[in-house]
């Protein structure tokens, strides 16, 4: 099964962005299994995370230029 753009996106919006809050270790351990499938999505069609900052919460969004970050190359 291919893995599309599409499919990336529904996955971010459904995800539990807060899932490491919650009391209940089922909500715990789904929202960290879904948030690894996440990571491994946005390897293969993100690298960026241009997506992945569009549809997380502020909080939750990624910085992957050294420059933003203050770093020089």
């Amino acid at each position: 099964m291919a893995t599309t753009i599409e499919k990336y996106k529904e996955a971010l919006l459904a995800h539990d962005w807060r899932y490491e809050y919650s009391d209940s270790y089922r909500t715990w351990a789904q929202g960290y299994a879904e948030r690894k499938i996440l990571e491994e999505m946005a390897k293969m069609l993100d690298p960026d995370r241009v997506i992945w900052n569009e549809y997380a919460p502020d909080g939750f969004r990624v910085t992957t230029n050294r420059k933003e970050k203050g770093q020089t190359e």
